[in-house]
């Protein structure tokens, strides 16, 4: 007789069918196709979202995703590989649509090409939340080791929307609540921004 294992034990304590969160489109099997995300969940095991990983693998080019966001946010090491699938896939046309966008949910919406925001919509960012445990010297290492790596990640993403004071009030403990009309405005500034610092350094390197 075969032992069972522990963990897929574990893991058949969720009983729900995350596949149902996602529908897809296609008129005739030529024409592009239209990926719908429901993302109405806290972001917990990452072997809940493959078949949410599979669109992302899957989407051509061409190919449309559009994902509703209304999410506290959750698990770091899941947010990493939502960002990793983000990153590889081939898509041109990746929407976020926010209602409520907390914490690693917000970071992944800002992660999307183009971001849109319901009436009465919230945006939240903050640093991350957590624990360690472990020898002292251990403990140490594993924080200093989060630390740097999550510090990296807020910089990079939420530049889009943050200035760089206030990432680094973030990073020290403030929490940014934001509604969906500033939110906007936010990101229109920051990228005016980033585009009159492009071709100030255009020209600089022209002369």
């Amino acid at each position: 007789m075969k032992e069972k294992c522990k963990a897929c034990e574990d893991f058949e304590y969720y009983d729900f069918d995350y596949s149902k969160n996602i529908s897809v489109k296609q008129k005739l099997d030529h024409t592009p196709k239209i990926y719908t995300i429901n993302f109405w969940h806290e972001f917990g095991d990452p072997r809940l979202y493959q078949s949410y990983f599979k669109v992302f693998d899957e989407a051509k080019e061409d190919d449309d995703i559009i994902i509703y966001f209304d999410s506290p946010g959750g698990n770091v090491t899941t947010l990493n590989l939502f960002l990793n699938a983000l990153r590889r896939c081939k898509s041109k046309n990746i929407l976020a649509r926010v209602n409520h966008a907390a914490s690693a949910a917000a970071l992944l919406a800002l992660y999307c090409d183009n971001i849109e925001f319901n009436t009465n919509a919230t945006l939240m960012l903050h640093n991350y939340t957590g624990g360690f445990i472990g020898k002292g010297q251990e403990i140490k290492a594993e924080f200093e080791h989060c630390n740097k790596n999550f510090e990296e990640l807020l910089r990079y993403i939420c530049r889009k929307i943050l200035t760089d004071k206030e990432i680094d009030e973030m990073i020290n403990g403030k929490d940014f609540y934001l509604t969906g009309e500033e939110a906007i405005k936010r990101l229109k500034a920051r990228a005016a921004e980033k585009e009159k610092e492009l071709k100030k350094s255009k020209k600089n390197g022209s002369k």
